[in-house]
């Protein structure tokens, strides 16, 4: 073999083997073998608890359910399930609210969704058919139009890369392919759209999630088992493979007349990613709150499906569930709904047993963050 064969050669092969670790790195969860397993676990195993942080109780911000929590340098962003917007400040004292519902040209229509952009400081409301940027001290910015109504679920990248996720839609038609995943500049210019086939045939919407983590874009297709991730040059690659299998939804089962049948079938509500971890929230059924987090463990390559000693899935923690609601570097933020700490006569740690004795059930849901080690 003369000397340019063997070079060819060699190109040949280390494409042959760039393509077979690339393959490689797509992980199998197994999740349709791994659900019946429920391991006894404490958060303690893996993450440290840092801090528990009430959040204040005033006429002027209740939450109702907490939708979606951005902890912003010494604040949280605090969006429940009223669809307003709050600030409080680190140990839980209500601040402010961000915008408010009207017709104004400072207001927005609908809260549908919110995120905050760490190189322009700026917060982004998501309503209908616009963004309105504001401060974290309340200022209003500018309202930018968006070129959809449905680009209501919305994350942004530290580079400020503005990301949409269609929702499922009774009016695509199933083998058409539609826009999936928009990228946007900070100026509302589109800059990227991935598409997709996985659509629904009738039946009802359903807005899906999407995430990002410094320079990285997260998202998955309804009916896909596959997980993407779109890096700082939006390039794409599946990260995850579910391996739902038979308990994925499935398009003709995604239907309000198949109602009694959807708790057969898991969908993902989101994940968060972080060094040695990988935390995904599985939704059991289409409507309500019946989470199942995984956790998948990069440095042994396993998943930890946790639950109590009783077998009760979740995120145990001094006798309460403990629900993810986002993160921040390498801290994940929790919480607690009220009730749960009302009801519980098992309280082992002394700040808890404490908080428990002096809120009553009108009281605004407790943050808790832990730091994955």
């Amino acid at each position: 073999m003369n000397n340019i064969a063997k070079i060819i050669f060699s190109i040949c092969l280390l494409i042959v083997l760039n393509g077979s670790s690339q393959a490689q790195e797509v992980i199998n969860l197994d999740l349709e073998n791994n659900l019946d397993n429920k391991d006894v676990f404490r958060i303690e195993q893996i993450a440290d608890i840092l801090d528990i942080v009430p959040l204040e109780t005033k006429k002027e911000c209740l939450l109702g359910d907490l939708e979606k929590v951005i902890k912003v340098e010494n604040s949280f962003l605090v969006l429940g399930s009223e669809r307003k917007l709050f600030v409080f400040d680190k140990n839980g004292k209500f601040v402010r609210q961000i915008g408010k519902q009207g017709r104004g040209p400072e207001e927005y229509l609908y809260l549908s969704d919110f995120t905050y952009s760490k190189s322009e400081r700026l917060i982004y409301v998501n309503s209908v058919g616009e963004i309105l940027k504001y401060t974290i001290d309340g200022k209003f910015v500018e309202k930018c139009k968006l070129p959809n109504s449905f680009f209501q679920v919305s994350t942004i990248t530290d580079n400020a890369k503005l990301a949409f996720i269609s929702p499922v839609s009774p009016q695509n038609k199933a083998g058409k392919e539609y826009d999936l995943v928009s990228i946007y500049s900070s100026q509302i210019k589109e800059e990227k759209v991935f598409k997709t086939k996985n659509t629904k045939q009738v039946g009802c919407a359903m807005f899906s999630w999407i995430y990002s983590k410094g320079n990285n874009i997260y998202f998955k297709d309804e009916f896909s088992n596959d997980v993407f991730l779109l890096n700082n040059e939006l390039e794409k690659k599946t990260i995850f493979n579910l391996g739902l299998n038979d308990l994925l939804f499935k398009p003709e089962v995604f239907n309000m007349s198949k109602q009694s049948e959807w708790g057969k079938y898991y969908r993902m509500k989101g994940m968060m990613d972080f060094n040695n971890y990988c935390l995904i929230r599985l939704q059991h059924g289409l409507m309500g709150q019946d989470y199942v987090p995984v956790i998948y463990d990069k440095l042994n390559k396993s998943v930890i499906l946790p639950s109590s000693k009783d077998g009760k899935r979740g995120i145990w923690w001094s006798g309460v569930c403990l629900q993810p609601i986002n993160d921040s570097k390498e801290s994940l933020i929790l919480s607690i709904a009220t009730e749960d700490l009302l009801e519980n006569d098992d309280l082992s740690d002394n700040r808890l047993k404490k908080l428990a004795s002096t809120i009553d059930e009108e009281a605004n849901p407790v943050l808790v963050l832990a730091r994955f080690k």
